[in-house]
């Protein structure tokens, strides 16, 4: 499991099944207060342990197949996931991450904003 390459590509099998899930799985059994988090916390996770431009490749595959899956408007997610993978390089910059707190506060005002900005893109769509 050395492989870096490897570990790519069971992450990005990860945030697929994950996608899937949030949109078949678990609204069909009736959790519909998780139903975005899955691929945002995965997200996030890859936003801000990986470097390069892995996280924005996998931020626009999730948005874009939760887009589809969805039938909304297509852009959401896709905009609202490249922008927490931008947001959370900005953090991972500016918070030490010896302090175990950072990753929390990163993890949180990230939701914020992830939530702030899926809400105003589909007010914008709806238009």
């Amino acid at each position: 499991m050395r492989n870096p390459f490897f570990k790519k590509i069971l992450f990005i099998i990860a945030v697929f099944f994950a996608a899937i899930m949030q949109q078949i799985a678990l609204p069909a059994m009736g959790i519909f207060f998780l139903g975005q988090w899955p691929v945002f916390a995965l997200v996030f996770l890859a936003g801000f342990f990986e470097k390069g431009v892995f996280p924005l490749v996998v931020a626009v595959m999730a948005g874009a197949l939760i887009d589809l899956i969805s039938g909304g408007y297509f852009g959401i997610f896709t905009l609202s996931l490249f922008f927490v993978v931008l947001i959370t390089k900005m953090a991972q910059q500016r918070l030490k991450l010896s302090n175990p707190f950072a990753i929390v506060f990163a993890f949180v005002f990230c939701a914020l904003c992830f939530l702030g900005i899926s809400r105003l893109l589909f007010y914008v769509f709806t238009i």
